[in-house]
């Protein structure tokens, strides 16, 4: 392997740090609860929906969700909402 240059190290520091914050956000809570975030394998088993429905959501604009890295995380709180009817996606993130 080759040895990583000088300039690249704000780069791969950054991907590092954004492997860790997936791995805690996957990781969720010890007791139970939902973690902060969700990625779109856990969203579509809580809503009884498959993977390509909620990126259609995310796609359409129903369902905001954010990328860390090159996947899409979903704020629990957002989700909750969404699930209920009670979110409007245009609105929520002023």
């Amino acid at each position: 392997m080759e040895q990583p240059r000088f300039e690249d190290l704000p780069r791969l520091v950054m991907e590092l740090a954004n492997e860790i914050r997936l791995l805690r956000m996957e990781l969720g809570d010890s007791k139970g609860k939902l973690p902060q975030t969700l990625s779109i394998k856990q969203a579509a088993e809580l809503a009884g929906r498959t993977q390509a429905a909620i990126r259609n959501h995310i796609y359409a604009g129903t369902l905001n969700a954010f990328m860390v890295g090159n996947r899409y995380r979903i704020d629990r709180d957002v989700f909750e909402r969404w699930l209920r009817g009670d979110y409007s996606a245009k609105n929520y993130f002023r």
